[in-house]
């Protein structure tokens, strides 16, 4: 069953490999229409209404999300983003300059770094949770055992940017 399931109404819905046409109904499979400037309202994540239970917590200092009024999607406060400069993309990187292996990996990861002005390793839940700090004087490849994370998806935060991580 579905309950309050939004689709960009640009976007290609398909059920069991089948094109599905987008209907204004939140308990369907493709979801109610909506465009994209929905998304990137505030009002929208903050209505009880639109959700099935609670709204979003993007309104406190202490929630796991934030957002740029009109300029972009929800993101992970830990993110840190600037409203200010922020032009509608994302810190996360689409093609790192920093290498990390193995990657999905059972305990150690290896970062090779190409620049030299690392000092500090963060690693997060997808809760935005930070789940590991290493400090560093070693300014370039590092070594570091996660072996005691639970398995999940991680994101790795270095020099700005953010690598996902799988730990089996």
């Amino acid at each position: 069953m579905f309950f309050n399931n939004y689709a960009l109404n640009t976007m290609e819905i398909k059920f069991v490999g089948l094109p599905v046409t987008i209907i204004d109904g939140l308990n369907t499979i493709s979801g109610m229409s909506k465009d994209f400037s929905t998304f990137q309202s505030f009002s929208f994540y903050n209505s009880d209404y639109n959700w099935n239970g609670a709204s979003w917590d993007i309104s406190s200092s202490t929630s796991i999300w934030d957002m740029c009024e009109g300029k972009g999607l929800p993101f992970f406060r830990w993110q840190e983003v600037d409203c200010n400069s922020f032009t509608g993309t994302s810190k996360i990187s689409v093609i790192p300059k920093t290498l990390v292996y193995p990657n999905p990996t059972f305990g150690m990861i290896t970062i090779e770094i190409d620049r030299l002005n690392c000092e500090l390793i963060r690693i997060f839940d997808l809760l935005g949770n930070e789940v590991f700090l290493h400090n560093t004087s070693d300014k370039t490849n590092q070594t570091i055992n996660i072996s005691h994370l639970k398995t999940g998806v991680y994101f790795l935060i270095i020099n700005n940017e953010t690598i996902r991580i799988i730990k089996k």
